[in-house]
């Protein structure tokens, strides 16, 4: 799709991600991995956002789509309705 950003991540212990938003915005982030009884834990050190999986891969699958979600654009689905608001600014 269009517009949405691509969240590429390299390596394992010492992650670095490279997100971008078109194709001039890019940005390097440090994550880790650990094991936490039968997950497996991925966060980014730079953006409070992290994921899990049952394996160290799928963790970091999904802090991946994790990634991509945070830095989407917010589009509304359904358009708003503005409505104006008349404020009495006088002193009581």
């Amino acid at each position: 799709m269009s517009g949405m950003p691509h969240v590429a991540i390299r390596a394992y212990g010492k992650l670095v991600c490279n997100v971008v938003r078109g194709q001039d915005m890019r940005r390097r982030f440090a994550a880790v991995v650990w094991q936490e009884g039968d997950w497996y834990v991925a966060q980014c050190l730079d953006v409070d956002v992290a994921s899990q999986g049952e394996t160290e891969d799928e963790a970091l699958r999904n802090l991946e789509e994790a990634l991509t979600l945070h830095f989407r654009v917010p589009a509304a689905t359904v358009l708003p309705k503005v409505r104006n608001v008349q404020v009495d600014l006088r002193a009581s």
